[in-house]
């Protein structure tokens, strides 16, 4: 793992291909270098804790990055470059300010990332858009201000995630989930008589049961 304040080009020189990056917390990073994006070779940076409002462009040029925590952070959206990371896998993006998500048309790591954590933030929604990460497995958005989800989330529910946390919401999960199901067409109508039932049998008395419906 290396670790670093200000990060620059030619330590992957120097030192050979780096596995991980890791901020140090002390320093509270206003900025990630946009040199990141030289690194090719990272499979993973953790820059949580820190006071970063934005990662750089340049992170998307992270060909073979799997782990990205940007957690306990002043992020206002997730940055345009995450949905680059052609081989990302796990993204941790808890406890920032994050209001939206706004993915691109294509998202690049749309089969590959199967963990996202978005809990603690400002989301009041999550986009169609969603519907394109095919290979997710784990979605977190506890502690959020959603009051409803798309018709997207119902399908990934469907065919790949296992585990779908939408606790701690200003409206219960169940109703989020009930509004999502409405939406996709798929929901489930439940007559059912509050009538006294006639008798034990209902010999002699089958309609004015059915009169009760």
């Amino acid at each position: 793992v290396f670790e670093y304040k200000a990060l620059v080009h030619p330590c992957e020189a120097r030192c050979g291909p780096v596995a991980g990056v890791v901020a140090e917390r002390a320093a509270l990073l206003a900025a990630l270098d946009g040199n990141v994006g030289a690194l090719g070779a990272l499979i993973a940076i953790d820059v949580r804790g820190n006071n970063l409002a934005t990662l750089p462009e340049a992170l998307g040029q992270c060909g073979r990055l799997q782990r990205l925590d940007a957690s306990h952070n002043q992020l206002a959206a997730v940055p345009s470059s995450v949905w680059s990371l052609v081989e990302l896998r796990h993204l941790t993006l808890a406890h920032n300010a994050i209001k939206s998500i706004d993915p691109p048309a294509y998202i690049r790591c749309a089969t590959t990332l199967s963990q996202m954590d978005l809990s603690h933030n400002f989301l009041q929604t999550l986009p169609e858009g969603i519907a394109q990460l095919s290979a997710l497995k784990q979605l977190d958005v506890t502690h959020n201000r959603l009051t409803n989800l798309p018709a997207a989330v119902i399908n990934l529910q469907a065919f790949s995630v296992s585990s779908l946390r939408i606790t701690a919401n200003p409206t219960p999960p169940s109703s989020l989930l009930m509004d999502a199901y409405v939406l996709a067409g798929c929901y489930l109508a439940i007559e059912f008589c509050t009538a006294p039932r006639p008798s034990v049998s209902l010999k002699g008395d089958s309609i004015k049961y059915v009169q009760c419906f």
